[in-house]
């Protein structure tokens, strides 16, 4: 991912979006949701049946908290849509 400018800047703006999360409680939350796209759904961009399919669990904790849903938020909208 590192060698691709596409997927390097989703990255970098992946992790503007998680700073606020930082030594909280919301930060593992948001983390669950990430590892388990990367598990789950490594191609990129993750596709959103994949992600619903085997991630909508992990998602929905994180997004009943609004610091986390924030995140995820943000987070989804560093992905290029297309």
């Amino acid at each position: 991912c590192l060698l691709k400018s596409d997927c390097r800047s989703v990255l970098m703006c992946e992790e503007k979006c998680a700073a606020p999360l930082k030594k909280t409680d919301h930060a593992s939350r948001f983390l669950a949701v990430t590892q388990c796209l990367k598990e789950h759904c490594p191609e990129f961009p993750p596709s959103t049946t994949c992600a619903a399919l085997h991630c909508g669990v992990a998602a929905s904790e994180c997004a009943v908290h609004t610091a986390c849903r924030t995140a995820l938020e943000c987070a989804n909208g560093c992905i290029p849509k297309g």
